[in-house]
């Protein structure tokens, strides 16, 4: 379950990053921000994702 409006946010941005075309299971996807913060949990949400059936 998701905590808050940017957790949401995080979320809903990584699923538009996996519907990617371009991006595949074993792709390599560089996730920057100016701080950090939520690159770090949108590449963990990805992570996640890779590992959901399809």
């Amino acid at each position: 379950m998701l905590k808050d409006e940017r957790e949401f946010d995080d979320a809903l941005l990584a699923v538009v990053i996996r519907n990617l075309k371009l991006v595949k299971g074993d792709s390599k996807v560089i996730v920057m921000d100016s701080n950090g913060a939520r690159s770090k949990a949108i590449a963990r949400l990805l992570k996640k994702l890779a590992t959901l059936p399809c």
